[in-house]
């Protein structure tokens, strides 16, 4: 099984449904989506694991509140950055 950091899924996740509620003040294109991905990882402990046992202890983990709250936190924070600086016009 290959290494895996778990929290990018959840971060895919999460993504659409917290980003809209920011249609039309945000840009969507591909490249702010891409930066405001990487923010919110860059802002959240990975979770690796490369086990079928560590997945299923990451997922457990997973669905506590505090854990939701934490992802969102991290994905608006990152929203707040690239819709003031995006790297595009």
């Amino acid at each position: 099984m290959p290494v895996k950091n778990h929290m990018e899924d959840v971060v895919n996740f999460l993504m659409p449904n917290i980003m809209k509620n920011f249609e039309g003040q945000l840009c969507q294109c591909e490249r702010c989506i891409a930066d405001i991905k990487a923010l919110a990882l860059n802002e959240l402990e990975p979770r690796y694991f490369t086990s079928d046992t560590g997945q299923v202890f990451f997922k457990v983990k997973e669905m506590s509140i505090q854990f939701e709250t934490d992802v969102t936190r991290a994905v608006l924070l990152a929203i707040d950055k690239v819709k003031n600086y995006p790297k595009h016009n």
